[in-house]
């Protein structure tokens, strides 16, 4: 499989994490006219001016899944490194991407990059590890997309040991890319999920789309069936946190019933 990865010169995290997965893998850089290129084995490496959740289009490239290094970003919070799909389920689309449309997702891959971090933790104890829920853009790329993450703030976005576990986790799972049998789509509980990220790194499941709970509101049969067709993998659960469906349990249960996916409460 031949994995692009993509980072933006004006987003300090990421040209931290490229950095150390270059330094520590012995990339080598490709001639070109537009961006710098560097390669190695089935990775790809290049920069844009562009602001990450405004790439819409990287057809030109060869590659089977797109990589995002980025930044996240939030006024408060504890030092995180997280990784998330994209799409937006409201009709908005203020952060990229068009509005009501999920982007293409690559469980298999989310599982093992969040299992690999998860077991370097303790090397980097202050730094919470957990997967997002789906949001912002592109959403409109035709191959599966996956966000890897350095946040908050410029102190976490600058942390070489937090860059360095990010690529190191990174060349890992793409050295050795593994599909998934056991697939899910998730809904409620909250954007930064502790359940759902136990959920990939301690069971046999893996996670495609995931509506927190201040999205719910928005789904509907069309929303799931686009959350479900378009993982690569076939999914075949619905994954609830029981507790955070909030007022839209019934309403998201029927549907997920209507659709015949298999319920897993968390």
């Amino acid at each position: 499989m031949e994995i692009l990865v993509i980072y933006s010169k004006n987003d300090q995290a990421g040209v931290s994490i490229v950095k150390k997965l270059i330094e520590n893998n012995g990339f080598e850089k490709e001639e070109s006219n537009k961006n710098e290129i560097y390669k190695k084995n089935n990775l790809r490496i290049i920069s844009t001016d562009k602001d990450l959740v405004n790439i819409n289009d990287l057809s030109t490239f060869n590659a089977d899944m797109y990589v995002f290094a980025s930044r996240h970003k939030a006024e408060k919070g504890k030092p995180t490194l997280s990784a998330h799909f994209t799409g937006n389920f409201s009709s908005e689309a203020r952060l990229g991407g068009n509005g009501k449309e999920i982007a293409i997702s690559f469980p298999g891959l989310l599982k093992d990059y969040m299992k690999n971090l998860w077991n370097l933790k303790n090397e980097i104890k202050e730094f919470n590890i957990v997967i997002e829920a789906t949001h912002h853009g592109p959403t409109s790329l035709r191959k599966p997309s996956i966000f890897i993450e350095i946040g908050p703030s410029m102190n976490e976005w600058v942390n070489e040991n937090a860059a360095e576990l990010v690529s190191k986790s990174l060349w890992k799972s793409c050295s050795r890319i593994s599909k998934s049998d056991k697939v899910a789509i998730g809904f409620g509980g909250p954007h930064y999920s502790e359940k759902f990220t136990k959920f990939i790194v301690e069971s046999e499941f893996s996670l495609a789309s995931v509506a927190s709970k201040y999205n719910l509101q928005y789904i509907d049969k069309e929303m799931v069936i686009q959350m479900k067709n378009k993982s690569i993998e076939p999914v075949r659960y619905a994954a609830l946190d029981w507790k955070g469906l909030g007022k839209e349990k019934k309403r998201i249960i029927d549907v997920i019933n209507e659709l015949e996916l298999e319920v897993i409460r968390i």
